[in-house]
């Protein structure tokens, strides 16, 4: 299970990082991180302190990249952000 310590040098994201980032751009205006965390297969336990490292750019790079790379795809699809806001459906991009 990731739980954050030592991978700063991951080479690729994993299901769940992919997931995670996912609904923290679909979702996120609606749920918490934690929330996404818990949604994307990680442990209730753990997943406020899990929420927070994957998006860290030090702890995991690869994870925010994601996240700033749905960003940018959903605004040069859609204009703006109403997309990501009126996604009740949680559409994967």
């Amino acid at each position: 299970m990731s739980n954050g310590k030592g991978m700063g040098n991951q080479k690729k994201l994993t299901p769940k990082q992919i997931k995670f980032a996912i609904l923290i751009v679909t979702k996120g205006d609606r749920m918490t991180a934690a929330d996404c965390a818990i949604e994307a297969g990680y442990s209730e336990k753990a997943a406020n302190q899990i929420a927070s490292n994957l998006q860290s750019p030090k702890m995991f790079p690869l994870v925010v990249a994601e996240i700033d790379r749905l960003r940018k795809k959903i605004l040069e699809k859609f204009g703006d952000d109403n997309f990501i806001k009126n996604n009740n459906k949680g559409y994967y991009i």
